[in-house]
Formats: C-alpha cells, sequence, structure tokens
C-alpha cells in the first residue's frame, strides 16, 4: 500500500510539471488578450456595430438610381390591329438627396424613344423634373427621417460599447483570478509536499528508535498513520493543482501541461484608497452609470418620436416638370409642357388608440429605467463599503497569518528539537505540526482572498486597463 502511494505520487507530480515554463500574471493576461475567444468575439462585436451606425449615417449620402426599360410590343392592343408593332427605349435618371427635418429633394431627367415598325414612324419624349418635400409635423425635424434613426443608432452603439468595455474587464478578472487559483493551488502543493517530507523523516526516525527499544510500538503507528495522512493531502493539493491548472489553461486557450506558475512573481498589494477617494474613482469609471444614461437618452427620444406621430400629417411639396415632345431621333422637338405645383398634404387617422398606447408604454419604460437605476446605485455602493470592509479585515487577516505562521514554525522547529532530547511527547509534536501546517494554509488563503479584492478593486475602477496596458476595442 505504502509503494502504491509513492508511486501514484511519483506519476502525479511528473505530469504536473513536464513541459511547463513559469507564467506571471502580466503573461497571463497577455497570452489571453491574444487566444482568449471571449475577448476575440468582444472586439468582432464591437467593429459589427460600429458598421451598422456607418449603415445608418449613410442615409445622408445622395443616391443616384438609372433605370432602362427596351420593350417590344407585336401588335397595337388598343387598336386591334394585327400589322401595327412598337420598339420602345425608355431610360431616366433620378437623383435624391435627404435633408435635415425629414425633408428630401429630388432631380430626374429621361427620355423615351419609340419606333413604330408598320409604318415606319419614330418619336420621342424628354422629361426634365425637380421636387421637393418637407413635413411639417408629423415625422418632422429631430423626428424625420434619417435624423430619428441615426440618433438612435448612435445610442446604441455607444451603450453597445460600454457593454463590450464591462465585458472586457469581466474577462480579464475571470483571467486574473485563474492565474491566482492556479498560482495557490502550487503553493498549497509545496505544503503539503514539505509535510510529506516531514511525515517521511519522521516515521524514518520513530522506526529506528523503535528498532532500539527508544519509542513504543504507539509512536511509531502514529508516525505511520501521519505519514499516510500527509501522502493523502499531497495527492488532494495535486488534484487541486491539476484543476487549477485545467482552468487557466482553458482561459487563455493553451495546453495545459505548458503552463506552471511562476512562484517569484512579486505578491505586493498596495493599500486602497480612503473612502471618498474611492467612491469617485467608481462614479467616474463606471460604465454601467453612462449605460443607464444612454438608455435614459432612447426613451425619451422614442417618447418624443410616439408622441410626434400622433400629430397630423402636414407635409409641404413643390415640383417643377418639363416634358418635350418630337418626331424622329434627332432630338427635333414638336412640343413643349411645363407644369409647377406648390402643394400641402394633410391626413390624420382617428381613433388613435394605438398610439396612446405607445406612449404610455415608453412612458412606463421610463419609470422602470428610473428604477433600475436607483437600485444599481445602492447596491453598487454597497459593493464599494463590502470591499472597503473586506479589504480592511483580510489585511489584517493576512499580517496576523504571516505572524501566526511565524510562531507556528518556531514552534515546530522547537517541538522537534524537544521530541529528540525526550522534552516533548508524541501527542506534542503532531500537534506543533499540524498547527504549523495549518498556519501555512491559511497564510495562503489570505494572500489569494486580498488578491481577489484587488481584482475586485481594479475592475469596479478601470485600473485593470493602466495596470496591464490594454487598450479598449
Amino acid at each position: 500500500m505504502k509503494n502504491y502511494y509513492r508511486t501514484a505520487l511519483f506519476l502525479l507530480l511528473a505530469a504536473l510539471h513536464a513541459q511547463s515554463a513559469p507564467l506571471s500574471e502580466t503573461q497571463a493576461v497577455s497570452i489571453a488578450l491574444v487566444n482568449n475567444t471571449d475577448l476575440k468575439k468582444i472586439s468582432l462585436s464591437v467593429q459589427s456595430d460600429s458598421l451598422t451606425l456607418q449603415a445608418a449615417r449613410a442615409a445622408w449620402l445622395p443616391s443616384l438610381t438609372l433605370n432602362a426599360q427596351p420593350s417590344y410590343t407585336p401588335r397595337d392592343s388598343t387598336t386591334g390591329s394585327v400589322s401595327t408593332s412598337y420598339t420602345s427605349l425608355p431610360v431616366s435618371a433620378t437623383a435624391s438627396q435627404a435633408v435635415f427635418g425629414g425633408g428630401q429633394i429630388s432631380a430626374g431627367a429621361g427620355t423615351s424613344l419609340i419606333q413604330e415598325l408598320h409604318p415606319s414612324v419614330k418619336t420621342h419624349t424628354t422629361y426634365y423634373q425637380i421636387g421637393a418635400q418637407q413635413p411639417l409635423l408629423k415625422g418632422a425635424w429631430s423626428y424625420g427621417k434619417p435624423n430619428y434613426s441615426i440618433a438612435l443608432a448612435t445610442i446604441d452603439h455607444r451603450s453597445f460599447t460600454l457593454q463590450q468595455k464591462q465585458q472586457l474587464l469581466a474577462t480579464i478578472s475571470t483571467v486574473r483570478n485563474a492565474y491566482w487559483d492556479f498560482y495557490g493551488a502550487l503553493l498549497l502543493q509545496g505544503v503539503t509536499a514539505t509535510a510529506l517530507s516531514i511525515a517521511r523523516s519522521q516515521l524514518a526516525y520513530d522506526k529506528k528508535r523503535f528498532s532500539v527499544g527508544q519509542a513504543s510500538e504507539v509512536d511509531t503507528l502514529s508516525s505511520m498513520l501521519q505519514f499516510l495522512h500527509a501522502t493523502q493531502d499531497s495527492l488532494t493539493s495535486a488534484k487541486q493543482y491539476i484543476q487549477a491548472r485545467t482552468a487557466l489553461a482553458q482561459v487563455l486557450m493553451r495546453p495545459a501541461d505548458s503552463l506552471a506558475a511562476d512562484t517569484a512573481d512579486a505578491f505586493v498589494i498596495a493599500d486602497l484608497p480612503d473612502a471618498q477617494t474611492l467612491n469617485g474613482m467608481v462614479k467616474n469609471w463606471d460604465p454601467q452609470t453612462q449605460i443607464f444614461s444612454f438608455l435614459q437618452k432612447r426613451l425619451l427620444l422614442e417618447y418624443g418620436a410616439k408622441k410626434n406621430a400622433r400629430l397630423p400629417q402636414m407635409d409641404l411639396q413643390a415640383a417643377l416638370s418639363i416634358t418635350e415632345n418630337g418626331s424622329g431621333w434627332n432630338r427635333t422637338v414638336s412640343g413643349t409642357a411645363e407644369n409647377a405645383t406648390i402643394s400641402m398634404i394633410l391626413a390624420y387617422s382617428l381613433p388613435d388608440v394605438t398610439g396612446r398606447i405607445n406612449q404610455k408604454q415608453t412612458q412606463l419604460s421610463l419609470e422602470q429605467q428610473r428604477l433600475s437605476e436607483e437600485h444599481y446605485r445602492m447596491q453598487q455602493q454597497q459593493k464599494i463599503d463590502d470591499l472597503l470592509l473586506s479589504w480592511q479585515q483580510d489585511r489584517m487577516s493576512l499580517d496576523i497569518t504571516d505572524k501566526a505562521g511565524t510562531v507556528a514554525r518556531k514552534t515546530f522547529e522547537a517541538s522537534r528539537r524537544g521530541y529528540e532530547r525526550g522534552a516533548v511527547d508524541r501527542v506534542g509534536l503532531l500537534q506543533a505540526e499540524n498547527d504549523f501546517m495549518r498556519a501555512q494554509v491559511a497564510v495562503i488563503s489570505a494572500r489569494i482572498a486580498l488578491k481577489r479584492l484587488e481584482i475586485l478593486f481594479d475592475e469596479m475602477t478601470g485600473s485593470t486597463l493602466s495596470r496591464f496596458g490594454v487598450a479598449l476595442p
């Protein structure tokens, strides 16, 4: 059984350190920025949304439509003559341009060439036209096209970019937490390896003493039990190390056997700023607060648009057209007609039940948004207070566990010397050894807990970007 434990432990440790290279936290984040699929998706999503905004703004560009419809008519369906057939070639070009306020101006020209085959007669018709249309009430000004759609697309793009910024920081925090879990698992593995080495040495020592009659059988069995417990703890910590390394490999998109934590990575954590400064840092950075602001702007814009949609339609139109008719295709003009018009379009639909319902729904959405923002601000303030309190407590806990670890180490060393002289019994030695190992585990746990708070602080204040030199997509 003892050989089984040793063989299993040896194979597990060999698998852990094969083809591994030390990795710092900064290196882990740098690798994630290149490899992590979630971070790649964030960059692609922002680019895609930027194209959506560009497509909306493209509505301001002028448009040009060219049209040609050649046709052949084998008989004149009007006269019923079977001997009369026609060929025609109408060609036209129309240009239009949206103007601020929902209006549009357009200009066009076209010609139609017609040839009667039996008998052969050629005619042509040419026209030129220019026109403008401007809404005055419904769909006018800020709520006209493309003003309204571009305003919505701009708000949506800015809000979406902020959401992706949140996702970026959250993903980097996930990578950092995975790294420090990996780092802590490696340190814990070192602690259990030390405990196993001590237990093995103690077992060999007690066996030697038992062989010469200086130790009892109970002492030897107790040492064997302690060695088995230490072996089991070492196997468990090795398994935890593999799990932590696998989790880190997944977020880095790297082979697990290529990763090893850099135990020389400096464990330095600066103090948090005071409560007032921290509140200011969080509020100045917080993307969610800006998202709420954009959401309110969007809802107010939608409310205004739905209110505007309930107004009567009143559109002013002006048009000028010139038509020329002639015989032959040599552009001989036999007659010209000009037509200029100015008109007003008035329309109103009753009853307007749907419009009132839509407007009321937007009002309710505005109230829901206000309540959500108020609730978020309360949660965020509680999160800041919790961060400050946890930081103070965990900082004190780390100082205490560091001191306790030093005391536990000295106590264990003194107990071993006392046990060898016979001044300390086996129970006292085991107690000192267990206290020493627990103290080391407590130090590791306290350090990782404080690192998690640092990661949370960086995410809440946006310090992650400057710490790792990350540029927003």
